[in-house]
C-alpha cells in the first residue's frame, strides 16, 4: 500500500523529470541561437572591418570609463541580499502547495483527525 510519503516522492520526481527535460530543451535553443549570432557577427564584421573595429574601440574606452568593480559588487551584494528572502519565500509556497494536495484523501474523503492534538505534545516551558 502506497504511502503518501511516497505519492509525494512520485510527484517531485516526475515533476523534476519534466523541468529537467524543459531545462534541456530550453538549453539546446539558446545554444543553437548563440551559435547563429556569432555566425552573423562574424559575416558582419568580415563585410565592414573598419566600422566594426571603431565600435570596438569606442566600446572599449566606455567600458574603460565605468566603475564596473563598485558595479559587480553592488550587484553581488543585493542578489545575496535578496536570497534569503526569496529562498524562504519559495519554501513557504511548496510547503502550501505540499499542504493543499495532501489535504483530501486520494479515495475523496475527509483527512483523519489527529489523536492526540498538537499542544499536548509538546513541553511546557
Amino acid at each position: 500500500m502506497e504511502t503518501t510519503a511516497s505519492r509525494t516522492a512520485e510527484k517531485i520526481g516526475s515533476k523534476a523529470g519534466e523541468a529537467m527535460e524543459k531545462t534541456k530543451e530550453q538549453m539546446e535553443e539558446a545554444r543553437i541561437q548563440a551559435k547563429r549570432g556569432l555566425q552573423r557577427s562574424a559575416e558582419y564584421i568580415r563585410e565592414h572591418p573598419r566600422q566594426s573595429a571603431l565600435t570596438a574601440l569606442g566600446l572599449g574606452a566606455l567600458l574603460a570609463q565605468l566603475p564596473l568593480r563598485f558595479l559587480a559588487t553592488g550587484l553581488a551584494g543585493l542578489f545575496l541580499m535578496l536570497l534569503k528572502p526569496a529562498a524562504f519565500l519559495y519554501a513557504g509556497l511548496k510547503i502550501a502547495e505540499d499542504y493543499r494536495e495532501n489535504r483530501a484523501e486520494p479515495n475523496g474523503s475527509q483527512p483523519r483527525e489527529r489523536e492526540e492534538p498538537f499542544h499536548q505534545g509538546v513541553p511546557k516551558i
